[in-house]
């Protein structure tokens, strides 16, 4: 008799330690989700944002700073690239938000001086660079909003995303069930 009045307590705290855990997993899970969800970010920016007109961006007029790859182990990084303007030190790439790489060596060199627009959905869309050192000293380099937008019209692989989308999901659903089972044990 004691000993089933013992496990009859013991049953509402077990039933708390599970409702916890199912909501400790639902977080995790959820934040997975978003971590996930970033390199898919482009799907949805194409689908759903239209390009920026030059007007919309920020436009940094300054000095480009490169700081080179870093190795790591096996792990290398991109290089990444600043312009530096009274107002302090602004990074720009190329490419969309969750997809980004280094815009152009050949034509964004360290040292550079010019003006650079940069949207955060979108990265850099149009610079205009003097280069300031070595053989091409003197050169102007320059692309255009215009064929960044051909560029991304042309080749966006739905794909690519779709299966970066995929596999964000499956968290997702993990969270979702773990949501559910926690209203059921709260009932």
């Amino acid at each position: 008799m004691f000993g089933q009045m013992k496990e009859q307590a013991a049953q509402p705290h077990r039933g708390r330690n599970l409702e916890t855990m199912y909501l400790i997993g639902a977080l995790i899970s959820g934040v997975v989700f978003v971590v996930y969800l970033i390199p898919a970010a482009p799907l949805f920016i194409h689908v759903f944002l239209p390009f920026p007109e030059l007007q919309d961006t920020n436009h940094w007029v300054g000095r480009v700073e490169i700081q080179p790859r870093q190795v790591q182990g096996s792990r290398i990084s991109i290089e990444r690239q600043f312009i530096l303007t009274p107002t302090g030190r602004h990074e720009f790439s190329c490419g969309y938000l969750g997809d980004r790489y280094g815009c152009p060596e050949y034509q964004v060199m360290n040292g550079a001086v010019g003006e650079v627009w940069y949207s955060r959905t979108h990265g850099a869309l149009q610079w205009r660079l003097v280069i300031a050192e070595g053989f091409r000293k003197g050169r102007e380099e320059r692309s255009d909003i215009a064929g960044w937008k051909t560029h991304y019209q042309a080749n966006f692989r739905y794909g690519r995303y779709f299966g970066r989308l995929l596999v964000a999901l499956a968290p997702l659903g993990v969270a979702v069930w773990q949501i559910r089972r926690y209203r059921q044990l709260r009932k």
